[in-house]
């Protein structure tokens, strides 16, 4: 039987105190529409999260932590530890293998602890402990960038903005990020952001990613059949917090 709370420490050195899902918090997964699964991860965090005990990097003390001003990498971290909790660290998923001469179904098992996690390293604790400000200059054009890491708000403003009105996602996240440009007046931002050379963003998202911190989401598996391996992302549906929802379209599907 899994204990009633966890004590946790996320990437970025956030510490605290866990508890798995209750049935009203498994109701609210269950009913949250999938575009809006942002606001519900927030609730499920203010829910299952009893109590921060080291708040790391942020610039609050334990008893004003909050997750809406947290990196989504230990936003994340949480979740997923939380899922753990609630039902164990095994994950069954099913994806149908890429390769177009076979596309059988393959039933694959995840232990959800063995995800790599990329921690915080020295310079990005202490740049986003100094106000979350981060530059670089950037090798095409030799401009100068201040960027920032987002947060939970970021995140969920984002998918807002995406709800309601048709946003290019990708460059209202870079906007987002970016705090400057040099010689760029800032209403012109994201104009510039657009027209720069694909040298130039690769090597500003690589940047922001390898500042950030969280969990390795990417995972290999290997088709039983055909013997080919895919790189995918975890799924994260409603199976994933709902496992018994899975079970139970399975066994409505057999003969």
């Amino acid at each position: 039987m899994l204990p009633d709370s966890i004590d946790i420490v996320c990437p970025s050195g956030l510490q605290g105190r866990i508890r798995g899902m209750k049935f009203e918090e498994m109701r609210l997964l269950n009913r949250q529409p999938q575009n809006g699964q942002s606001s519900a991860d927030g609730a499920l965090l203010r829910a299952c999260w009893l109590e921060a005990t080291d708040v790391g990097p942020y610039e609050c003390d334990v008893s004003t932590f909050s997750w809406d001003n947290a990196l989504p990498g230990d936003r994340l971290f949480a979740l997923l530890q939380i899922r753990c909790q609630t039902f164990g660290a095994d994950y069954a998923f099913r994806v149908t293998c890429s390769n177009p001469a076979c596309r059988a179904h393959i039933d694959w098992l995840l232990d959800l602890r063995a995800l790599p996690i990329r921690y915080f390293s020295e310079r990005s604790r202490d740049a986003f402990a100094a106000g979350n400000r981060f530059s670089l200059t950037l090798p095409q054009s030799g401009q100068r960038v201040v960027y920032r890491l987002l947060t939970g708000v970021d995140v969920q403003n984002i998918a807002r903005l995406q709800r309601n009105s048709h946003v290019d996602t990708e460059l209202a996240t870079l906007d987002a990020c970016v705090i400057e440009i040099d010689g760029v007046d800032p209403l012109n931002k994201r104009q510039t952001l657009d027209q720069l050379p694909g040298r130039d963003i690769d090597a500003l998202l690589s940047d922001i990613d390898a500042s950030g911190c969280g969990v390795e989401t990417g995972i290999t598996i290997e088709c039983p059949r055909c013997l080919d391996q895919q790189e995918i992302e975890l799924p994260f549906t409603k199976t994933f917090w709902l496992p018994s929802a899975d079970r139970r379209s399975r066994a409505s599907s057999q003969p």
